[in-house]
């Protein structure tokens, strides 16, 4: 593989070679390309010393062009350290294109095609948060014509061999693109053969090198794993639970009869000691554990248990306790069962836990944040601030913002915290979370007033498919969500 890196630009070319040989035409046809399409020639090229850059015929091609040749000392690869570097990234971007649609090794010089593509489009830092083919075509890239590498991709069948009954599309893989070509390299699970084409349907969801069951597109959602959620909360008097370690206290709260230089011992955990959650929450496990349930390794909040009925599982989070399963019958005997230990309350069917809002339709089960959202919005005050349609500005450099230290670094911090759990339903905002999150051990006031405020106003104005049961939504915005709910309308009543 040839590497030829801009070094202003930072645009990257790659050639494919079987042979090191090739080397000298391929810099030859990449020297005649520049100045025909860009209409400048090159002045110097820096190699390294191998044979494929330090022999006769490279030499007289340079000399005879008036290009200066550059080369590293032995063994310093760090005096080309731009290609060296962009040899890393490269490889790096193929090896996960590869991976993740388990590609075969006879394919995957095209993951190394695609990879140095999406590298050209990205934007850098080091460019001013450009692209290397903005900074060389002067353009912006054409996103979307972008496609999931290896995925599945039916093409139409077309050449003078196609009959009236034969299948008219193919099953392929998607390989990448053509220059110069409006057309899609594609690689045919019929024929084992790489081809072009550009009548293609692609399913960018599916992979037949790692599903090979079937390569007909499922629709169809899955059956739910359980189907009601209850909410229940012990009784405030519950959490005053037995102490395994009962310390000393020297001011208890409502207690005025300790002399001076007396401690009280405490036999109970009181609510609200900061001993108290922990002491809980043990007793809370002991008990789960005992009635059969047992404690997930990854998070130890979460509880299951199987039964004949199928699962029954259990989320406490202090004193919030979810419980879910496929059968009513084991719901409500656990139910019955902590009411007799800590005297629960049944708050019914969850509509809302930890930030999370529960909506239940016919298809399943939707989550969302909007009241997690306008609840920051109103601790910032800003419900009537104008609304922005990106979290951040465009083209909006944090790390180059010069202002004074923060008053309070405690507000900003508190508020990237919060925002850092929308991740759960906003993954559109997760990137403006992540570039917020790098100063909060030392933010800025204008990291407070142009950035950490546009956020909220961002997520409080876009919609999302929540908005079905709380707004009302125009016929457009309505039909979209309604079809992203997977819900259905019922027939209208004829007059």
């Amino acid at each position: 593989m040839l590497t030829i890196v801009d070094d202003y630009t930072r645009a990257t070319w790659i050639y494919l070679m079987r042979y090191k040989a090739e080397t000298v035409i391929n810099v030859r046809d990449f020297l005649r390309m520049v100045e025909v399409q860009f209409g400048v020639k090159v002045n110097q090229i820096r190699t390294d010393n191998g044979g494929e850059f330090v022999n006769k015929e490279m030499e007289m091609l340079l000399k005879d062009n008036g290009i200066i040749h550059q080369r590293t000392c032995p063994y310093t690869p760090q005096q080309n350290g731009v290609v060296e570097r962009k040899h890393r990234s490269i490889l790096e971007v193929a090896r996960s294109l590869a991976f993740q649609c388990k590609l075969q090794r006879n394919l995957w010089p095209y993951s190394l095609l695609v990879a140095v593509q999406i590298i050209n489009t990205l934007p850098s830092e080091k460019l001013k948060w450009k692209s290397p083919y903005e900074l060389l075509h002067g353009s912006e890239p054409a996103y979307g014509m972008f496609k999931v590498f290896g995925c599945l991709c039916y093409a139409s069948r077309l050449g003078p061999n196609r009959k009236k009954f034969n299948e008219r599309a193919m099953p392929c893989v998607f390989l990448g693109y053509i220059s110069g070509t409006k057309g899609y390299r594609l690689y045919s699970l019929e024929s084992k053969e790489v081809f072009v084409s550009r009548d293609v349907i692609f399913y960018e969801e599916r992979f037949p090198f790692i599903d090979k069951k079937s390569l007909t597109p499922e629709q169809e959602p899955l059956e739910p794993v359980v189907d009601d959620f209850i909410t229940c909360e012990p009784e405030p008097h519950v959490l005053n639970n037995e102490r395994h370690d009962p310390p000393a206290e020297e001011n208890v709260a409502g207690y005025d009869k300790a002399k001076k230089g007396e401690v009280c011992l405490l036999k109970r955990s009181l609510y609200g000691l900061k001993q108290a959650s922990r002491q809980w929450n043990i007793e809370f496990s002991d008990k789960l554990i005992a009635y059969g349930f047992k404690q997930s390794p990854h998070d130890h909040c979460l509880f299951f248990k199987h039964s004949s009925h199928g699962l029954l599982a259990l989320l406490i989070y202090v004193d919030d306790v979810l419980i879910t399963g496929k059968s009513l019958e084991d719901i409500e005997n656990l139910k019955s069962y902590l009411h007799d230990l800590f005297t629960i309350k049944d708050l019914g069917q969850a509509k809302y836990f930890l930030g999370l809002e529960i909506h239940r339709t016919g298809a399943g089960t939707y989550l969302s944040q909007r009241k997690y959202i306008m609840d920051i919005v109103h601790d910032l005050g800003l419900e009537n601030s104008k609304p922005t349609t990106t979290p951040l500005p465009q083209g909006l450099n944090l790390s180059s913002l010069q202002s004074p230290p923060l008053d309070n670094p405690q507000k900003f911090r508190r508020l990237v915290g919060r925002l850092l759990y929308l991740n759960l339903s906003r993954a559109d905002v997760s990137y403006a979370i992540q570039q917020l999150s790098q100063f909060v051990h030392s933010p800025s006031q204008r990291h407070w007033t142009a950035d950490g405020l546009i956020l909220p106003q961002h997520i409080s104005s876009s919609l999302q498919p929540a908005d079905v049961f709380t707004k009302s939504l125009g016929g457009a915005d309505f039909s979209r969500f309604i079809c992203k709910l997977r819900m259905r309308l019922p027939p209208p009543i004829p007059a």
